[in-house]
């Protein structure tokens, strides 16, 4: 069980069973907004949440996907091109690789777009860490692999 006083994963049955796994690829669908900074902020990344995934990452070999709307300041037309400077420093100072879930900006459907992603290559595992629980994550394919 995986636990700390500001990231918790409480769904602990779905993220055991995802670190024991060894076999890649495994996913990491990650939110930004709650999960690696404070609820309700945009502020900055917080450096112990940061490590927090770094230690997940490599106790798992996961790749980190980023469903957060902030993965469209990462696009080459961005709005805010700033924040994805710093959102890839970041990810590149905690030697996390980074990709993106799609960029398109549904943010109504963030199960559906992990589900094309999913669709689109082989997987043996993921978990979708989010602090929001959007309505596509009660579908009984994406439920038992949602933590918040």
């Amino acid at each position: 069980m995986i636990k700390n006083t500001t990231l918790t994963f409480e769904n602990c049955e779905t993220v055991e069973n995802f670190c024991t796994k060894s076999t890649p690829p495994k996913y990491i669908f990650l939110d930004i907004d709650g999960v690696l900074n404070y609820s309700g902020t945009t502020s900055l990344i917080v450096r112990k949440k940061m490590e927090l995934l770094k230690e997940l990452v490599v106790a798992t070999n996961a790749e980190v996907v980023l469903i957060s709307d902030w993965r469209l300041d990462l696009l080459p037309d961005a709005k805010y091109p700033e924040t994805g400077r710093y959102i890839r420093k970041q990810f590149e100072k905690a030697e996390i690789p980074l990709q993106l879930v799609s960029d398109v900006p549904r943010y109504e459907i963030r199960g559906e777009e992990i589900r094309r992603f999913l669709e689109s290559r082989p997987y043996e595992s993921f978990v979708i860490i989010d602090d929001q629980g959007f309505n596509e994550y009660n579908d009984e394919d994406l439920l038992p692999h949602f933590v918040k």
